[in-house]
């Protein structure tokens, strides 16, 4: 009649040998040995699925991959920039070279606010009346958020309310290839983020980070300086009431960089009609209807 010897079985999470060992009378008293192979829960048949992986997705691990990142992110940006003036079949294109600057503190409940800032500079080429290469412009956006982060089990959501202010400047002074006499402008507008920025956990560590936003306009001012073209006209400033921007992007996140495509549009409506006089001339003038484009490629590093 064969014995039966059973080994105790430690709980779950240590190092163990568990057989059940038959042995003949005449073997008793010997040791019976086995290798002493280290515990394996995937491979324990008693443990459901959901046990035999390592718990990773915990709510601590998943807040801290997903959530807004405080500190400084520092990036560089290159984009191609096209402006147009559909109703007088007038465009500015030419690429633009950026940098970008995020401060970002965190606050109780997941809440954060952001201060971002841009910068863009170029030249652009001038068709229209003619055509003009070379005429030199930057663009200022400085814009402040405030959002909170909602995590989900595998991505998160952090919508945001801002407020944004964008300056764009244009040195279109010289003569064009029919004899039109270029002047400067300058374009203002305040404007309300509002966006929604998703993101989707990789591995540890890393992730994608998403982000889209509307733009409506508050109100803007297009400045045009008229007396670069002839000494006698009046400078005009125009008021625009009506537009909006869309703006996203794409990030891989990894190890402080970050990596992506962006894009940026803008729809800004015809201004109201201004009349002024200058030295010789009188006249009146608007801003006819204008739509930007930007497409590029964004590079950030993170501090602190």
């Amino acid at each position: 009649m064969a014995a039966s010897i059973g080994l105790m079985v430690p709980a779950y999470g240590q190092n163990y040998t568990g057989h059940q060992i038959a042995l003949d009378p005449a073997q008793q008293g010997q040791l019976a040995t086995y290798p002493n192979y280290p515990y394996d829960p995937d491979m324990d048949p008693n443990r459901s699925h959901a046990a035999a992986s390592v718990n990773y997705d915990n709510s601590e691990q998943r807040a801290k991959d997903l959530a807004t990142a405080s500190g400084l992110d520092l990036g560089l940006q290159i984009s191609d920039y096209q402006y147009e003036e559909p109703s007088l079949n007038v465009k500015l294109t030419g690429p633009k070279f950026g940098i970008n600057a995020l401060l970002t503190g965190k606050f109780s409940q997941n809440w954060f606010v952001t201060a971002d800032l841009r910068g863009a500079f170029g030249y652009s080429d001038y068709s229209g009346s003619g055509t003009q290469n070379d005429n030199f412009e930057d663009l200022w956006d400085i814009r402040g958020l405030i959002g909170h982060d909602f995590f989900l089990s595998t991505f998160s959501l952090s919508p945001y309310l801002g407020i944004g202010f964008r300056d764009l400047y244009s040195d279109d002074r010289g003569v064009t290839s029919t004899g039109a006499h270029g002047y400067r402008r300058e374009n203002q507008l305040f404007y309300v983020p509002i966006g929604i920025e998703p993101r989707f956990r990789v591995m540890q560590g890393a992730r994608i980070a998403t982000d889209i936003e509307f733009d409506p306009v508050i109100e803007g001012t297009q400045s045009s300086t008229l007396s670069d073209a002839n000494v006698g006209f009046p400078n005009i400033s125009n008021t625009q009431k009506f537009g909006y921007g869309i703006r996203g992007d794409i990030m891989w996140e990894a190890n402080r960089w970050s990596a992506g495509p962006f894009f940026n549009y803008w729809s800004i409506q015809q201004s109201n009609t201004t009349c002024a006089t200058g030295p010789t001339y009188g006249l009146c003038g608007y801003e006819p209807t204008n739509h930007t484009f930007e497409v590029g490629a964004q590079f950030r590093y993170h501090f602190f």
